[in-house]
């Protein structure tokens, strides 16, 4: 990424939070840059004075007294110059100006017009022994300059020497000495001309100028500082004055050695960097935030899941789901004849209980505890991370529009989010099926080392209660999760713990467990819950967002060689 790209990439990003409003100071900085590049590549080419001030300073006067020349047009209404307009004396090459304003349109003196302002303009005047471009600028401080600041920015980042023209009105304003902050790390030789001043008058401005002069960094000489009287438009100004003004830029550009433009550009980019970067930063800050909640929310509802199913005795479905297969294994003779009284008797207390099957009250029966837990969980962790954007959103922060977009979006795709997982959900468990019957497969095949337990539960007749439960629950009579409670299925867990196979199916079952865990957090939790999110509020696009990631902030800050 090369400098031009970082602080182009910066004026998109604050154009889009702002509605193509960025601040001016990063249009200067790149003016700057293009200025650096044109001075390394032409050492000597044609000076630029850009005359630059506050509405009604006289700035279209000024620039036709050092033109020699009616060439601006001058009007008594505020706000009549609103495009950068240069006028080229001894020399009519307009090239070099191009990448300055790039993006605009370049336009003839009388095709410019009020309702475009990306036009900007230059025209050749009478040759002079002066090679020099003259730039009138549009002024910096009216209702309708937020407008065509770019402009006036684009212009000073490219001059040599500025003129800065206040009334005696206007001097002290406070938004004059906000564009001399601005300007003041490039050094730019500089000369202050105060304008509609009566004589009465005269001593007492200068003084005033003077005294707040030497306390501001405009350049590094103090700045030339001139005064022009009023006068009558017919009669012109007094010939002392005009020429006071010529030769006061004529001094600064004789004086003026073709600086390191890089070094002042950079000088600029330094000064701006913190306040540049200040909003972008926040809103990686809360994006950053965000992601330590949804990391906190992705582990609550693991926590939840491995205690309240994993880990529990009850509601670990999973557990009797495996025997149910491994009973489906065992050879046992004459259990056709026992289904019928296993449905009736062993079954009955658990539907009573749980009212399996058609509810009375026919409600739909939740695929399993599992699946109902997550799917709680998961409406949960959405409602927390939802109520903390609006409350970072309502402390109005310098990250309240992202906060505010982020739950706006959550609001938005919660349902299709819900329905997604619930699917997810589903699809999990179906495809963890074959781990389950695996599970099932150690669990006999333990049992076949295991002779006499073998046996005794082919020859118990819990065994075959409990295998027309399995039975049942194959068929749909009976829920997986109320297995853990069947008297029968009570007695077989029983036996297979407590006999010589207890620590062997312990293991079993603690690795199904583990990959139970490690399947639901990396497909359900991280990859649905979690990557749905962060694939959402990572393309967030709303009024007020910047858009630049903290990686992409670090590149910029490379290539402009700030800190990051």
């Amino acid at each position: 990424m090369t400098p031009f790209d970082a602080l182009e990439s910066l004026i998109r990003a604050h154009a889009q939070a702002h509605e193509d409003d960025a601040p001016p100071s990063l249009q200067l900085a790149l003016s700057a840059l293009h200025k650096a590049q044109w001075s390394e590549q032409e050492p000597e080419h044609a000076r630029q004075v850009v005359v630059f001030g506050p509405t009604q300073s006289g700035k279209s006067t000024a620039v036709n007294l050092l033109l020699g020349t009616e060439a601006a047009g001058v009007s008594a209404l505020a706000g009549h110059t609103v495009h950068a307009q240069a006028f080229l004396q001894g020399h009519d090459n307009t090239a070099p100006l191009e990448p300055f304003f790039n993006g605009y349109r370049a336009s003839s003196l009388d095709a410019l017009s009020d309702s475009t302002l990306k036009q900007w303009s230059a025209a050749t005047v009478t040759a002079s022994d002066t090679v020099q471009t003259v730039w009138d600028t549009p002024d910096f401080d009216s209702l309708r300059a937020a407008e065509y600041l770019d402009a006036v920015a684009r212009s000073l980042g490219l001059a040599d020497v500025l003129v800065l023209m206040v009334s005696k009105d206007k001097y002290a304003d406070h938004s004059v000495w906000q564009w001399l902050d601005l300007i003041a790390p490039l050094g730019k030789p500089t000369v202050l001309c105060v304008n509609k001043v009566d004589e009465a008058s005269r001593e007492v401005v200068i003084a005033a100028l003077l005294e707040r002069l030497a306390n501001h960094p405009i350049s590094a000489e103090q700045p030339a500082v001139c005064v022009m009287p009023w006068f009558d438009a017919a009669d012109g100004p007094p010939d002392l004055e005009v020429t006071a003004l010529r030769h006061a830029v004529d001094d600064a550009t004789a004086r003026l050695e073709r600086r390191d433009q890089g070094a002042q550009a950079s000088a600029l980019i330094a000064a701006h960097w913190p306040s540049w970067t200040a909003p972008l930063r926040a809103e990686i800050d809360a994006h950053n935030q965000f992601e330590q909640g949804l990391q906190s929310a992705s582990e609550a509802m693991l926590q939840s899941y491995r205690a309240e199913f994993l880990d529990h005795p009850e509601h670990y479905e999973t557990f009797q789901h495996s025997l149910a297969e491994m009973l489906q294994l065992l050879e046992l003779p004459g259990l056709a004849g026992a289904l019928g009284y296993t449905r009736r008797i062993v079954t009955w207390p658990v539907r009573t209980v749980f009212g399996l099957g058609a509810r009375a009250a026919g409600a739909k029966k939740p695929e399993s505890f599992e699946a109902e837990l997550l799917q709680d969980r998961h409406s949960e962790a959405l409602s927390g991370l939802i109520e903390q954007a609006l409350t970072e959103a309502s402390a109005n922060g310098p990250s309240a529009a992202w906060w505010r977009a982020a739950a706006t979006a959550m609001r938005a795709n919660r349902t299709a989010w819900e329905s997604a997982f619930e699917n997810d959900v589903t699809d999990y468990r179906r495809d963890f099926e074959p781990e389950i019957r695996h599970a099932a497969e150690q669990l006999y095949a333990g049992l076949q080392e295991q002779p006499a337990i073998l046996n005794s539960l082919r020859a118990a007749r819990f065994t075959a209660d409990a295998a027309g439960v399995a039975f049942a629950v194959k068929t749909g009579g009976v829920g997986i999760a109320d297995l853990a409670i069947a008297p029968a299925m009570l007695s077989v867990t029983t036996l297979l713990t407590e006999s010589a196979l207890g620590k062997y199916i312990d293991t079993v079952m603690a690795d199904l467990r583990k990959k139970q865990y490690e399947t639901v957090q990396g497909r359900l939790v991280n990859g649905g819950f979690r990557g749905q999110l962060t694939a959402t509020l990572g393309e967030l696009n709303a009024p007020g967002l910047y858009r630049i990631s903290q990686h992409e902030l670090g590149d910029i800050g490379d290539a402009l060689g700030q800190p990051q």
